[in-house]
């Protein structure tokens, strides 16, 4: 069976997403564009994953739990798991490598953390759309350990793409999967970018608005559990 899938969607707890960016009204997007499988990956932070988590039950549509982490290099990786505990695992590395820096909600927004019925239950004061002192071996190692699988986010651009910062991708490290824009259709990504070679591209929305969640990647799965979904993920990266 086929399924639609966006893997780049940020919460409000993301201080740039719109405020409609809430567990209830990202399934019912979803649901109404038939999009079966999403993950969240909010800037440095996941405390909203468990709320989507609840809010998904009985929906027919699949959370992968994840993060958007920007390395000490400033590159943006989508980092994404089959279970909160290894989320939870990463997330604890990362609150350990960011700096000791209050949110500054009139400069960048507001950071919130809902319930399943996306209700605000407080804010998140610790600033996360800024710089962590990860490196990308770091980061990278750091995935693999915990059975993860790491992806370069939005590797055409040039704020915070891995492409622009490094001018290729590091031949020590295998990132069989990377991202593009919802501005560049695969094709053209490729053309425009040799490096890309033979990797697996995927399309993300990077949605921070509802409009954004577009479910331009489709994946063959029999089922769509998590861990189904990451081992298909994998697989398709070989």
């Amino acid at each position: 069976m086929q399924f639609r899938a966006e893997f780049h969607i940020h919460s409000v707890l993301s201080a740039d997403a719109d405020l409609t960016m809430i567990p209830p009204l990202i399934l019912q997007k979803a649901q109404d564009d038939d999009i079966r499988l999403i993950t969240i990956t909010d800037h440095n932070a996941s405390a909203n994953v468990p709320a989507m988590l609840s809010a998904a039950a009985g929906t027919g549509i699949t959370v992968l739990p994840g993060v958007e982490l920007e390395t000490v290099e400033g590159i943006h990786l989508l980092c994404l798991f089959d279970n909160l505990e290894k989320l939870e695992q990463l997330q604890k590395i990362i609150d350990l490598a960011l700096p000791l820096l209050q949110n500054n909600e009139e400069v960048f927004g507001s950071q919130l953390i809902v319930d399943p019925e996306g209700n605000f239950l407080r804010h998140d004061r610790q600033l996360r759309q800024v710089s962590s002192s990860i490196t990308l071996l770091e980061a990278y190692r750091n995935v693999h350990n915990l059975g993860g699988l790491i992806i370069p986010a939005h590797i055409d651009r040039r704020s915070n793409g891995m492409l622009a910062i490094l001018g290729g991708f590091p031949p020590d490290l295998s990132f069989p999967i990377v991202e593009v824009s919802k501005f560049v259709p695969v094709q053209e990504a490729r053309n425009r970018f040799p490096e890309i070679g033979t990797r697996k591209v995927i399309s993300g929305g990077d949605a921070h608005y509802l409009d954004d969640i577009l479910g331009m990647n489709r994946l063959e799965l029999k089922s769509s559990t998590a861990s189904e979904v990451l081992a298909a993920l994998k697989q398709h990266s070989n």
